[in-house]
Order: C-alpha cells, then sequence, then structure tokens
C-alpha cells in the first residue's frame, strides 16, 4: 500500500522511545529482520548510526552477524546488561527469536508507536492522493 518506511526519522524516534523505555545498557543492539539487499543492510547500519547511544547491528535472519551472535559478542567484551532494539514492525517470527538470543531487554515491534502510525497514515495519504 505505501513504499517502504525506510530511515524516515519517526521511525528514529520510536527506536529512541524504545531503547528508554528499556532502561539503562552496558550495548545495544539494533535487531533487524536481515536481507540480501546491499542497500536494505546499509539503511539498517545508517539508522543505527542515528540512534542516541551506540550500537551493533545484527540481523534475525538472511544475514550476519546474527543477534545472538553479536549478543554473545557483547558480552565476551564485558557487557553486563544488552538492550536488543528491535527494529521490526510487527510482533511474529522474527521478533520471537531475538527473546531467545540471551539479551537482558527485548523492545516490543514499532507498528503500535504513534510516530511510526502518523508515518504510515502519511505515506498512505501521498499513495492515494498521489
Amino acid at each position: 500500500v505505501t513504499p517502504p518506511l525506510g530511515a524516515d526519522g519517526r521511525l528514529l524516534e520510536a527506536l529512541a522511545d524504545r531503547l528508554a523505555a528499556a532502561g539503562p545498557a552496558d550495548a545495544v543492539v539494533l535487531a533487524a529482520a536481515g536481507s540480501s539487499d546491499t542497500r536494505s543492510r546499509a539503511e539498517v547500519a545508517a539508522v543505527a548510526a542515528a540512534l542516541p547511544v551506540p550500537a551493533v547491528v545484527a540481523y534475525a535472519a538472511t544475514a550476519v552477524p546474527t543477534v545472538p551472535d553479536a549478543v554473545a559478542a557483547l558480552r565476551a567484551a564485558g557487557a553486563r546488561r544488552v538492550v536488543t532494539l528491535a527494529y521490526l514492525l510487527a510482533d511474529g517470527r522474527f521478533h520471537r527469536a531475538l527473546h531467545a538470543a540471551g539479551a537482558d531487554v527485548v523492545t516490543p515491534p514499532l507498528a503500535d508507536h504513534p510516530a511510526v502510525a502518523a508515518a504510515v497514515l502519511d505515506l498512505a495519504s501521498c499513495r492515494v492522493g498521489g
């Protein structure tokens, strides 16, 4: 119905809110679904770079590093409290898999955040009106 949300600033707002709600962290993993498309992976890296804290990018499927590998590497480096910041819109197989990856906190998917809903509505209205 709409073009991809991409790195819409409202997604960054939602991610920052989710991160703040997760509480303090020694390390953050930005967890995306994964893709074989290099543009998609570059977009995820750009989102990670725009977060208010440093974050390691990892994937639930298809790309590396995987979320479990990223969490394990952060633990090996001394991180005690790891937050997995879900860069996913909805609950499902990928989001459920994040809970088994070893982080202390996994943030909820983004679809119910008001900023994300506003972004989707804006894109849909442009598509219908355009």
